[in-house]
Order: structure tokens, then C-alpha cells, then sequence
């Protein structure tokens, strides 16, 4: 708006890719987007000569009524790569794995994305769309439904094209659209911003490996999600983050690491439960939970070692309701174990051990100390080998103590509970995320105890564990050519003989041949800067 006056409404428009800025006044009455209008890249055919719509076009199926915006509406072009929103119901095999996504990449509305098992999408650490949460970093986001299943010998991999933190963003479930199934299952995540965030719908969120984020590992902003058996290093700032009106079941869960918490719960309303989690090696917090009403369960957790408050509550209304619940719990060697950082909120510890505090155990800057309740003790709880192995040692007064109402029938392990740990008066349940004594059951697909895998009824079969669950059996890259391999080198090189897929190296496959080849853009067309037979023009 080039003057005060005059009006300007953008609705149901792509306005994208300005030098300067897309929206603009000298005289600081700056133009917004209206409804339905947004900013990414609309993926031409050609920009400057050819301005229709490629397949995967954000413009497609953008108009108010549904149609695609723009003059020049999609044909029949392909969009030249792993990019952009998926119109189509879309599976990745191992034949074409690893797949580049060179930015955001989008499950649209009413369509599935599927990734078989062991395949990996390696993410630019830049953004060809230029738009939605980073516009400089890749994302995979779900407006539809994702089904992402893999093996613990052959998980799905989303990674990025360095391993360096941060070099792309994340998963993001159903940020718009209407709530679908979504089921991540043995996915490893690393090298991003925000490893997985949750905001809606229905998901299967289990067996998740997060490793070296800058911010968040887990992100819970709405909905009520059970996320259990995962697994976040290194995240950052914060392993999991619940807000907004959201609420979570966190169950069988591994944090390390945070500079603000290993968890932090922000609660409006409703209860939130972490059952069999281990957290430990927070620089900021272990546990922290704020706001003035709901509920939040620690339920047979450990918490080790937070430079600040292994769990604390904080509340700012003297009439909160909010409520922390520790409950067979292990609690040690926090600067603080157990703290109330203001006036409110009850902070309720049973049946527990809360140990070894830098400081003191119990504490509060305002004077309104929480203090230990029925069944709760401190002592050392003898683990096997702190911070690498939070098992107890048979030697330990946390064995058979705890309480069997709440308690859950397994460990973080999956072995099951209670056991007779102490050989006195039958099995009774142990204190904290393990159970001393506990039976481990190979063929059950639940990885115990010293198990290296479990595949349940796969082991033994290709790509998944061995029938004894001591390691992983005939997968590719194991060196061995396996009947439904093409070849298997033993290495992850895609420019020799034998890709990392196990498919023999042939022009056309999108990866340049040391040696034999001079280009290779993997399609089939002439006109660009490789010929179809992998030769420069």
C-alpha cells in the first residue's frame, strides 16, 4: 500500500518469493494475508518460461472452491523431485531409499504417505519452498495420514543431509485438515529443530528414536496422545514439551539431556501421566510442571541428575488446583529432588525414594516445603552403574517396596511386573522405571533386558531380528547377498557398484558412478543439465 489510503485484501492467493518483502508500505500500513492465502513455492514448470502447476504444487486444490489458483492450473507435469504436497496416495520403497527431500514436503488432505521398512529420507538443510514454520529449513508435515512402520532392525530413518543439529526441522502431525490415523512406528529422527510435533488427530506414536535437536524433541500442543517406548537424546532445550490445552501419556520413555528439562508440562486442564520413564542429565530441570489446575502422575519413574529441580511444580494463582503426583518413583542427585518454585501447587510424594540431593531434597524459595509422604524413603537406591544403567542391584532397599495400586505390569525394559525380587513374600513391585528379576521372553517384539532386538513373530526372517534375539539376521548391508538383493557390498556408498538399498548401480538410479558415470539426476529427461544416459551434454 504505496500511501495511507486504499484497500488491498489477498484472499485464497500464493504470495511468495519477493526480494524484499511479500507484503509492504513506506508509510507503515503494511497489507496482510487474507483468508486461505499463504506463501510457499508454487512450483512451476519452468519459472520465467513455463508458470503451470507441477504435480505437487501447494496452489493445486488452494481456491475457495477448491480448485487450483493461479493462471496456468496442473496438467500433467511432475514436479522434478521428493518436494512440495502430495496429492496422491504415496509409498517409498528400499528399492528407491535413500530419498532426498530437497524441502518442505507435505501430506495433503485425504492422502496417505507410507514408508516401508529401513527406508531413509535424507532432508536438505535448506528449503526449496521457502515457507510454513522455517522457510530456510526442510519439513515433513501431516495434514493427512503418514504410516511410517518399521522393524528394530530396519527402522524408517528421517534425517538430513549433514548430521549436524538443526540442519532441518522436523515432523509435524496433522497441522490442519481433518484428523486421520497416523502411526509412526521404529522411526529414527535426528538432526532437526523439533524432532516430532504433535498438534491433533488420531496417532500411534511408539518405538521413536530422537536424537540431537536444538529445541524440542517431542512437541505436544494439542490433543491427548499416548507416546510410549521412545527415546530422546540430546534434545536440546527441552526432551518433551506438553502445552496449550493438550495433555499426554508418556509411557516406557527415555529423556537425556535439556538445557530447560528432560519434560516440561505446561497444563491448562486434564491429567497427564509419564509411567516407566527414565530421565535423567537435565542441565536445566528434570520434571516441570506449571499452570494453575490438572493433574500430573509420575508413575514407577527414575529421575536423575538435573543441574536444576529433578521435579518441580510451579503455579501462580492461590487458587490452583494443580496437582503433582510422584508415585514409585526414584528420585536422586538433583541440585534440588522435589521442589515448589512459588506459593501453589501440591507436589504429593509416595511410595518412593528421594536421595542424595547437591543441596537439599526438599525445597521451596518461598518457604512452602513439600515434603515426603506414606511409603516414601531416602536412601541410595544402588543403581547398576549411574548415569549408564539405572538397573538396581540385587543389594537395593527400592526392590519389592513400592505400592501395587497404580503401578504398571511392566518395566522400561517390558519385562513383566511384579517380580520376587528379594526372595520374601512372593513377587511385589519395585520402586522406579526397572523390576530386579524380571523375566525376559525373546519372540515377545518387545526388546528386554540384555536382547540386542525383538521382531515378535518376524525373528529371524530378512531385515528383521534373529530367532534368538542376540542380534539382527540377513538385512541389507550385512555383506551377504540375500534373495530378494541384487547385490550387498557391506557399505552405505551409493556411488560404487552396489547401492545402499542393495540394488545394483545403473544409470538412472540418481546416483553418479565413480568412474562410470559423469551425471545422474535419476528421470529421464534430455532437455535438462544430464543426459539420459548419464553423460553431460
Amino acid at each position: 500500500r504505496d500511501y495511507y489510503y486504499g484497500g488491498i485484501n489477498v484472499t485464497y492467493s500464493d504470495v511468495w518469493g519477493a526480494t524484499s518483502s511479500n507484503y509492504y508500505s513506506p508509510y507503515g500500513v503494511t497489507p496482510s494475508a487474507g483468508t486461505g492465502t499463504f506463501s510457499l513455492n508454487p512450483l512451476y514448470v519452468g519459472a520465467g518460461t513455463n508458470f503451470r502447476l507441477t504435480s505437487n504444487s501447494p496452489a493445486r486444490n488452494a481456491g475457495s472452491a477448491g480448485a487450483d489458483i493461479g493462471a496456468l492450473p496442473y496438467t500433467t507435469d511432475a514436479t522434478p523431485g521428493l518436494y512440495g504436497t502430495l496429492w496422491t496416495n504415496t509409498r517409498l520403497t528400499m528399492a528407491g531409499s535413500p530419498y532426498t527431500v530437497a524441502g518442505d514436503l507435505t501430506v495433503g488432505r485425504g492422502v496417505t504417505l507410507t514408508i516401508d521398512p529401513g527406508v531413509q529420507l535424507t532432508f536438505a538443510a535448506s528449503d526449496i519452498m521457502g515457507g510454513n514454520l522455517n522457510s530456510t529449513r526442510a519439513e515433513l508435515i501431516v495434514n493427512g495420514t503418514l504410516s511410517a512402520i518399521g522393524t528394530s532392525s530396519a527402522p524408517v530413518r528421517l534425517a538430513c543431509a549433514n548430521s549436524s543439529a538443526g540442519c532441518w526441522y522436523g515432523v509435524q502431525v496433522q497441522v490442519s485438515g481433518t484428523p486421520t490415523a497416523t502411526t509412526m512406528d521404529h522411526v529414527a529422527i535426528n538432526a532437526g529443530i523439533v524432532g516430532l510435533t504433535y498438534t491433533s488427530g488420531a496417532a500411534t506414536l511408539r518405538n521413536l528414536a530422537i536424537t540431537d535437536m536444538t529445541q524440542t524433541g517431542v512437541a505436544v500442543q494439542g490433543g491427548s496422545p499416548t507416546i510410549s517406548r521412545v527415546q530422546v537424546r540430546n534434545p536440546g532445550q527441552t526432551g518433551v514439551q506438553v502445552s496449550g490445552s493438550a495433555t499426554v501419556t508418556l509411557e516406557d520413555t527415555l529423556v537425556s539431556g535439556g538445557s530447560s528439562a528432560n519434560v516440561s508440562i505446561a497444563t491448562g486442564a486434564g491429567s497427564s501421566r509419564l509411567v516407566n520413564c527414565l530421565l535423567y542429565g537435565a542441565t536445566g530441570n528434570g520434571v516441570y510442571v506449571s499452570g494453575n489446575s490438572g493433574t500430573v502422575t509420575l508413575e514407577s519413574c527414575t529421575v536423575h541428575g538435573a543441574s536444576g529441580t529433578n521435579v518441580a511444580v510451579y503455579s501462580s494463582s492461590s487458587g490452583t488446583t494443580l496437582a503433582v503426583n510422584v508415585h514409585n518413583s526414584i528420585v536422586t542427585q538433583g541440585r534440588y529432588n522435589i521442589s515448589r518454585d512459588y506459593y501453589y501447587g501440591g507436589i504429593n510424594v509416595t511410595y518412593s525414594d528421594v536421595w542424595g540431593a547437591a543441596s537439599t531434597n526438599y525445597y521451596s524459595p518461598y518457604g512452602v516445603t513439600p515434603s515426603a509422604g506414606a511409603g516414601t524413603v531416602s536412601f541410595n537406591p544402588q543403581y547398576v552403574n549411574a548415569p549408564t544403567d539405572f538397573h538396581l542391584r540385587g543389594t537395593s532397599l527400592a526392590i519389592d517396596v513400592a505400592q501395587a495400586t497404580g503401578a504398571p505390569n511392566h518395566d522400561l525394559d517390558g519385562a513383566a511386573r511384579p517380580a520376587d525380587g528379594d526372595g520374601i513374600g512372593g513377587a511385589q513391585h519395585d520402586m522406579g522405571c526397572y523390576e530386579y528379576g524380571a523375566m525376559v521372553s525373546c519372540g515377545n517384539g518387545v526388546r528386554e533386558g540384555t536382547e540386542v532386538c525383538d521382531d515378535g513373530p518376524r525373528n529371524g526372517m530378512y531385515n528383521a531380528c534373529n530367532a534368538m534375539c542376540t542380534g539382527y539376521g540377513p538385512r541389507c548391508g550385512d555383506g551377504r547377498i540375500d534373495p530378494s538383493e541384487e547385490c550387498d557390498d557391506g557399505n552405505t556408498d551409493n556411488t560404487d557398484a552396489c547401492s545402499s538399498s542393495c540394488r545394483a548401480a545403473r544409470c538412472g538410479d540418481g546416483f553418479v558412478r565413480a568412474g562410470m558415470e559423469q551425471c545422474d539426476d535419476g528421470n529421464t529427461v534430455d532437455t535438462d543439465a544430464c543426459l539420459t544416459t548419464c553423460r553431460n551434454p
